[in-house]
């Protein structure tokens, strides 16, 4: 028992003795001035985190608005899609109907001529012994007269057939014009939108760097906060 004893107390011994050299070697001092510079980079830290955070909310509200605007220029270019489908189906409309107008008025020309023709070789024979003979001119004049009318009667249809075709090709060219107004606005809404799109992408790149350096530098004052807990322990 007493060899027991006797190591037993050689062992506390020893331990005190290397604690009171431990004790002995910190400086406090040194340890103190440890603890000021540990405390001054978690401040530094936590400044640059403040800062980053406020770039980092207004980097997302930009980047809201930029989704907005893309949104709302989408919707735009859509309006104007719609609109320039719409009036290229006037325009294949107005076509058709100028070129149903187009056969119709040749098709009157035609049988004005055939009308013509028929009418006089018909006609002339007739014409012709009503003005030799000189007891009907009641007759001769109403056989004028007929003819007249009748091809004056061809004539007004050509000339609202033409009428017609005058009107289609005004309303054509307006439309073309607006086409093309519409088709420089799509150009320059697809522009925007592009512009928008790459700022977008850019604020979104700037958005995951801050996320990326907020991460780190919290990590970074965790660490420094547990050293001076350590330190603070010693």
């Amino acid at each position: 028992m007493a060899p027991l004893r006797l190591l037993r107390t050689t062992l506390i011994g020893l331990a005190l003795c290397q604690a009171v050299s431990v004790m002995a070697a910190v400086d406090p001092v040194a340890t103190k001035q440890e603890l000021k510079q540990i405390q001054q980079r978690i401040e530094a830290l936590q400044s640059t985190i403040k800062r980053t955070q406020a770039r980092r909310s207004e980097t997302e509200q930009a980047l809201q608005r930029a989704e907005k605007a893309i949104s709302d220029t989408r919707r735009k270019l859509a309006g104007v899609n719609a609109d320039i489908k719409g009036s290229e189906a006037k325009l294949a409309q107005l076509r058709q109907t100028q070129a149903q107008l187009d056969q119709a008025k040749k098709a009157q020309r035609a049988a004005l001529k055939q009308d013509i023709n028929a009418a006089y070789r018909a006609g002339r024979q007739e014409y012709v012994k009503l003005l030799l003979n000189q007891e009907q001119p009641d007759k001769l004049a109403r056989l004028m007269k007929y003819y007249d009318y009748f091809h004056q009667a061809r004539m007004e249809r050509i000339q609202a057939f033409n009428a017609t075709l005058r009107e289609i090709r005004a309303n054509e060219a307006k439309i073309n014009e607006g086409v093309g107004q519409l088709s420089r606005l799509k150009q320059t809404l697809e522009t925007e939108r592009r512009q928008l799109q790459a700022a977008q992408d850019e604020r979104k790149q700037a958005l995951a760097k801050l996320d990326t350096r907020l991460q780190d530098n919290t990590s970074r004052v965790g660490d420094l906060k547990s050293s001076r807990e350590e330190l603070e322990q010693v």
